[in-house]
């Protein structure tokens, strides 16, 4: 049960062993006859074969809004059901490391700083430096201030 309700915006999910995952939300303050609807339909975190053998028990997933129910999703809930399931092994146990759900960025909130401008070299990105940031390297200045200071040693 969340604090308040809040929409859904993107899901992460921290795997402990289950081969599938299901979130429901619901409202605590609306009775329906229906009391919990899908927002994340039932994925898979393992393959049959990664059940029975006990391998890639701990895979992260994260879903962000195109993968959510999109009219759930719009929708703002205060209780959430999350079905784990183990079909394949029945000799382990499974459940969930963590989830993490987020809500949907506020429109009043200032955009982050500006961060350094980034060059991209090829696959890389070079960050560019300010001259104030700190004394510059030359080509070749590191062998001149070495060999500038073994000549004032040696005098």
């Amino acid at each position: 049960k969340f604090e308040k309700e809040a929409q859904i915006h993107s899901i992460d999910i921290g795997n402990e062993g289950s081969a599938f995952i299901e979130i429901l939300v619901g409202n605590s303050s609306v009775v329906r006859e229906q009391d919990f609807e899908v927002i994340l339909v039932t994925s898979s975190f393992m393959s049959p074969t990664e059940s029975r053998n006990g391998t890639n028990m701990n895979r992260v997933r994260f879903f962000g809004p195109n993968l959510l129910q999109k009219n759930t999703a719009q929708e703002k809930w205060d209780r959430v059901k999350i079905v784990c399931t183990q079909p394949y092994n029945k000799n382990i146990a499974y459940g969930l490391a963590f989830v993490k759900f987020h809500s949907p960025p506020d429109k009043d909130d200032p955009l982050p700083a500006t961060s350094p401008k980034m060059t991209k070299l090829g696959q890389f990105r070079v960050k560019d430096e300010s001259p104030s940031s700190g004394p510059s390297l030359q080509p070749g200045s590191l062998f001149f201030s070495r060999e500038s200071a073994t000549k004032s040693s040696t005098s």
